[in-house]
C-alpha cells in the first residue's frame, strides 16, 4: 500500500441474471460520486473501498494482468463465499489474447473519456466488444470493472469483496479471462481496470 492512500466507500453495481438485460452478467467498482448505467430494478448496492493514490504501474506494464491471474486462479482454487452464496473450488482461467483486446479497449475508452460504465463511449457492450475483438462464439459473457485501484493487489480484492464481481471470479462457466487497464492521470480515478470472462461455444 502506498503511504498516502486514504480509504474511501465506493459502491457497486450488478446484474446478475444476463437474460434479463443485454449487457449481460456485468458488476461495477465505482468511486463515490461517480454513476454506472444499468437498466433500473435489475441492481443492487454494496460498499466497497477505493484508493485515491498514485497508479504503481504503467499501463504498457504486462506483467500486471499475469499478477491479476494469479490471484484470481488462486481464489478459484480455494473456493469461496461470495455474499451469501458458497463456491466450491474450479479450476483456473486461462488468458485468452481476444479478451484481452476487449478488455483493454474498454479500460481505454474509459480512461480516455473519464467515464466508468459497462456500455463504451460508442454505446457498445461487453458481448459486442468482445465480438469486435475477434473471440468468436460464446455460450457466457460477464464484465468487471473498477476504478481508483493502483495494484493487481487492491483491484482484485475490492472485486472479491463485493458478491457480484467475487461471483463473476468464481464463476465455474467461465473458462477464459482478459485483463485490462489504462491510466488518465487528468482523471479522478487515474486508473480504470476491466476484466472480461467467457467461454466459446
Amino acid at each position: 500500500m502506498l503511504g498516502e492512500a486514504a480509504t474511501v466507500t465506493g459502491y457497486s453495481l450488478s446484474n446478475p441474471d444476463p437474460s434479463q438485460d443485454p449487457l449481460g452478467k456485468v458488476t461495477s467498482w465505482c468511486p463515490p460520486g461517480r454513476r454506472v448505467s444499468l437498466p433500473p430494478g435489475n441492481g443492487e448496492t454494496w460498499p466497497v473501498t477505493q484508493s485515491p493514490a498514485r497508479p504503481r504501474h504503467n499501463v504498457t506494464d504486462r506483467p500486471v494482468s499475469r499478477l491479476v491471474l494469479e490471484l484470481v486462479n488462486k481464489a478459484r482454487a480455494a473456493g469461496r463465499r461470495c455474499g451469501g452464496k458458497l463456491f466450491a473450488p474450479v479450476g483456473p482461467l486461462v488468458l485468452d489474447p481476444a479478451l484481452t483486446r476487449a478488455a483493454l479497449e474498454h479500460s481505454r475508452d474509459m480512461a480516455q473519456h473519464d467515464a466508468f460504465d459497462h456500455r463504451g463511449h460508442d454505446g457498445s457492450t461487453p458481448a459486442a466488444r468482445i465480438d469486435r475483438a475477434g473471440f468468436g462464439a460464446h455460450r457466457i459473457v460477464g464484465e468487471n470493472i473498477a476504478a481508483g485501484a493502483m495494484t493487481p493487489d487492491e483491484v482484485t480484492a475490492g472485486w472479491l469483496a463485493s458478491p457480484a464481481h467475487c461471483e463473476n471470479i468464481m464463476d465455474g462457466r467461465f473458462l477464459l479471462i482478459g485483463i485490462g487497464y489504462a491510466e488518465n492521470r487528468q482523471t479522478r480515478s487515474v486508473v480504470f481496470w476491466t476484466q472480461d470472462f467467457a467461454a466459446r461455444r
